[in-house]
């Protein structure tokens, strides 16, 4: 109940939207709930299991080999939330309230069309996610979002800046903001090259840096099964349903581009089959194809129609079922056996593992 809620706010907040409430106020309610669901929570799959753990050391200085893996600035802010709270169980909580603070600051600053493809999609279907469970990537979309931002203003260095910075917490934020890039038609200014090229050295460093690391994610993923053969099937049919919308009216255009999407997703999906990193491809395709269809409408000067946002709404309401039935599926730890699912919902005031 506690999860439905928030989706619940969430869509009244877009209901008051659509009936001429354009106040930002109005999402307000459905934030600042999910925040404080963030924060007092002890549920969410690798809340106890990794990151507690993980952090624990850290406080301790016992630097494990998956722990000296980790994203540079994850780790740096980690460390500074651990010397202000002195405690790896508030720390994490500390990042999931920065979790926030970001997409709320993404929420000040967006316009029209970012307000609904935040609050029709990416908001309901990722944040108790990324927020409550996989803190590294969260904070790695937080600063693509703000990248994209910046990128849709014509602010180029700084949609660099904050891509690596999203590099840093997650290394698969690379693949989002590669493929932002590539969108653009302007490869050839001085200023764009130049960033290009800084970019990709400075993951070519990383790279080497953590070889070791690279190559030990590659092995787990390969000998990692998915859950079951339907795993990802959410994220591929929300990507579809996007799709769908997209390129209505048909055009020639639309439906490259819409091919372009589809084939990594399809991709992906058939991994998934087999891996658990298909379900990773299907998570960056799920998260960066509104951003990457929008930023098509905006280097086409065409205004998305009604057919389009539809298709992001329910793309956003059937990834909620899609999350709520796999938080029913590994109700009290069932199907994963960690000490802290996601259902039932758990306060840090009345739990510990």
């Amino acid at each position: 109940m506690v999860y439905i809620v928030g989706w619940l706010l969430n869509y009244w907040g877009v209901a008051l939207w659509y009936l001429g409430f354009r106040s930002k106020i109005v999402l307000f309610p459905a934030i600042l709930y999910m925040t404080i669901v963030i924060i007092i929570r002890y549920s969410g799959t690798d809340t106890y299991g990794i990151y507690e753990q993980m952090l624990g050391q850290l406080l301790r200085g016992e630097w494990s080999g998956f722990l000296a893996g980790w994203e540079p600035a994850f780790v740096v802010v980690s460390e500074l939330f651990l010397y202000f709270t002195h405690s790896e169980v508030w720390a994490v909580r500390a990042i999931g309230f920065l979790f926030m603070l970001m997409l709320l600051l993404f929420y000040m600053r967006a316009d029209s069309a970012e307000q609904k493809v935040f609050f029709l999609y990416l908001f309901p279907a990722f944040v108790y996610q990324l927020g409550m469970n996989a803190i590294r990537f969260g904070l790695a979309f937080a600063f693509v979002l703000l990248g994209w931002q910046a990128l849709r203003r014509k602010k180029v260095w700084a949609y660099f800046f904050l891509s690596l910075l999203a590099i840093l917490f997650h290394y698969s934020a690379f693949v989002l903001a590669f493929l932002l890039f590539l969108q653009e038609k302007n490869l050839r200014k001085p200023q764009v090259a130049f960033s290009l090229v800084v970019l990709l050295t400075l993951l070519a460093i990383l790279i080497v840096i953590k070889e070791d690391y690279f190559q030990a994610k590659l092995f787990l993923y390969a000998d990692y099964s998915s859950p079951s053969p339907w795993s990802g099937l959410s994220r591929s049919s929300a990507v579809f349903l996007i799709l769908l919308g997209f390129v209505i009216p048909f055009s020639k255009d639309r439906i490259g581009f819409a091919l372009w999407l589809l084939v990594p997703t399809l991709m992906g999906q058939t991994l998934a089959l087999f891996s658990y990193a298909g379900l990773r491809i299907l998570d960056l395709m799920a998260v960066g194809t509104p951003l990457l269809l929008l930023r098509w409408f905006d280097r086409n000067s065409v205004v998305p129609s009604r057919v389009f946002w539809s298709g992001l709404a329910f793309a956003g309401i059937l990834s909620c079922l899609f999350l709520y039935r796999n938080f029913l599926s590994d109700y009290d730890g069932q199907l994963t056996g960690t000490l802290t699912p996601f259902l039932p919902y758990r306060t840090i005031f009345n739990y510990s593992p």
